[in-house]
């Protein structure tokens, strides 16, 4: 089965699914066999869907940018009358809504979702109470960064904070493994600036971190020790890919309407540079994992992550930033920020983005030492943050 959610927030358009596909003759791989279940038609319009299918190229055939509104529509109300298949379209413009087609039949409103109803609901429940569900600390190291939806060059979305909160809700669900049958990775569209794009993310996860004593490091771990870190980006608007470091892969999703393989993965093998070189010959255009790795790929690859006594002082450096910024004064809690070794390390705070990234770490940070409840409390401060930020920019 599967789960899309797309939802109307203010006047932004996001849009999430699974990759996972299930046969009930062999189990799939749901990193390197599954499925895109949500392209992007044009800069205005995504569409998803979820079901029963032989071949995902029946799925999308026909679905292309010509189509105008109501030829879409009646497309997929055709297309899923005799099978088991639902749709869900996204329109950004004229005004943002949402379609929801099952059985022939066309709901109309700002949210739907379609798939597994039980994965829906675990997805509701991790909205709803992100902080009380997040794991014991000590149980795992984890890092999430993803690109912050922009209304324009540095000024995030209003709704940027909602849609974070889909994310993490979202890749919880994929991460929990309670839904065997959702799973892979995080297919996200938001709308930035204006259009509908397919955003950048990072995760890395360490299954077994140790915390060492003051003045050691935390390692990052190797793949023997449950550790692995994806980069996900887009290249270009219709192809997106994510890239396994320790595995030197790369799966590839190509969501263009004349591609031999529309939806399914390609695999491409070699480090980040091999990579980026096969997908400029392939596409005309890299991704951000390529020849210069991510600003989180230099903070927890290659170097120990940091050592106790640079974290102690890097909260203290977010303690000083996260009070010049609930008072509005921007550019002073930017350059306490830019004074933490930490931060250092993933580049120089320049702008309202880099802080909210910043200001992102500090929870993660805090789980790190033990501290869940102070960790759960700056999770709710980072929220009035953007607000915040977002009204003063």
């Amino acid at each position: 089965m599967s789960l899309v959610v797309v939802r109307v927030v203010g006047s932004e358009l996001y849009g999430l699914a699974d990759t996972m596909v299930s046969s009930p003759s062999a189990p799939q791989n749901p990193y390197t066999e599954g499925v895109a279940k949500l392209l992007i038609l044009d800069q205005r319009r995504l569409v998803g869907f979820a079901g029963e299918f032989q071949n995902v190229g029946d799925v999308v055939e026909g679905l292309t940018a010509d189509l105008q509104d109501a030829e879409l529509l009646k497309l997929l109300q055709e297309r899923s009358r005799p099978n088991k298949l639902d749709f869900v379209v996204g329109f950004l413009s004229p005004s943002p809504e949402v379609a929801k087609i099952s059985r022939g039949e066309v709901e109309r409103g700002s949210t739907a979702w379609i798939g597994e109803a039980e994965a829906f609901e675990l997805y509701q429940r991790h909205f709803h109470s992100a902080v009380e569900e997040a794991p014991p600390a000590g149980e795992h190291l984890e890092l999430n960064i993803q690109k912050v939806p922009e209304l324009s060059e540095n000024v995030p979305a209003p709704s940027a904070e909602q849609y974070s909160a889909m994310f993490a809700a979202f890749k919880r669900v994929l991460d929990g493994g309670l839904i065997n049958s959702v799973a892979g990775f995080v297919l996200p569209v938001i709308t930035d600036r204006g259009r509908l794009k397919h955003p950048y993310y990072f995760t890395t996860w360490n299954g077994q971190p140790k915390m060492p004593p003051p003045g050691e490091s935390i390692p990052f771990g190797e793949v023997e020790d449950g550790a692995f870190s994806v980069n996900f980006g887009p290249v270009g608007d219709s192809v997106f890919a994510a890239f396994f470091d320790e595995a030197r892969t790369c799966v590839v999703y190509n969501t263009s309407p004349g591609s031999a393989s529309r939806c399914n993965p390609q695999l491409v093998e070699g480090d980040e540079i091999d990579v980026d070189l096969a997908l400029r010959e392939r596409f005309g255009q890299g991704v951000p994992f390529g020849r210069r790795r991510s600003p989180a790929h230099h903070f927890v690859k290659g170097h120990d992550l940091a050592t106790r006594g640079q974290i102690e002082r890097a909260l203290t450096m977010f303690d000083t930033g996260l009070a010049l910024a609930l008072d509005s004064r921007a550019p002073e809690a930017l350059a306490a920020v830019a004074d933490s070794e930490l931060t250092d390390k993933l580049g120089s705070p320049s702008d309202i983005r880099n802080l909210y990234l910043a200001f992102q770490m500090r929870a993660a940070l805090l789980a790190i030492l033990g501290r869940k409840s102070d960790a759960a409390s700056d999770i709710e401060s980072a929220k009035l943050l953007g607000s915040r930020l977002g009204s003063s920019s």
